[in-house]
């Protein structure tokens, strides 16, 4: 019995890396390619270019190098592209919902998204402040190389990835929306966008 026991403890071992990285967070089944250098993300009903500001959508991948903007030159980007002009740079909580955690160096789909980050460009902007800063320096902006969220001075130079659309995700730019979750009067919640159930207090 003994034996039996560690030669499943030694089997879990041995395949918790398979079994952490096997489910993506951005499978390729949930974005619909509109066939034009974009996607539609189906979880988010957000449109993203596929190709970085700076880059040129060649029919398969993206070709050159995603340009760096600071965040007041990033705030004031448009592009008209696949026939649509309402890009936009997008807020924390729509940029975060690209990122692919179970990969790094890209943290991020490149099947979905190719040759959009290099070894020297992983940070891309987003048109979130970072709330806590009352001097309004700075802002939010997440890295792709191990899909960090960061809070940089909007001085520093960063790549942009633009996005269209209504988006299911909080108008206000909150993960966390009152309004997400159901309560269920008995010490916990259902948050509707996952539709996970969570204890509303910490063990303890």
């Amino acid at each position: 019995m003994k034996n039996k026991i560690q030669s499943f403890f030694i089997t879990v071992i041995l395949l918790f890396p398979l079994l952490t990285f096997a489910a993506l967070d951005t499978p390729i089944e949930d974005f619909t390619d509109n066939n034009d250098g974009t996607v539609t993300h189906n979880k988010t009903g957000l449109t993203w270019q596929r190709c970085a500001v700076g880059q040129t959508w060649t029919g398969s991948t993206c070709s050159g190098t995603p340009s760096i903007f600071t965040w007041d030159s990033a705030s004031k980007l448009t592009s008209t592209f696949a026939g649509k002009s309402d890009w936009h740079v997008p807020r924390i909580d729509e940029l975060k919902s690209i990122i692919e955690h179970s990969s790094y160096s890209p943290s991020l789909n490149k099947t979905i998204f190719p040759n959009s980050t290099t070894s020297a460009i992983y940070i891309f902007w987003s048109g979130s402040s970072y709330v806590s800063d009352s001097q309004n320096n700075l802002k939010w902006a997440v890295s792709f190389q191990h899909g960090d969220l960061l809070s940089d001075a909007k001085s520093l130079s960063r790549a942009v990835r633009l996005v269209r659309g209504s988006s299911t995700l909080s108008s206000l730019g909150e993960y966390t929306s009152t309004n997400d979750f159901i309560d269920n009067k008995d010490g916990t919640v259902v948050h509707k966008k996952t539709v996970l159930m969570w204890q509303r207090c910490s063990v303890g």
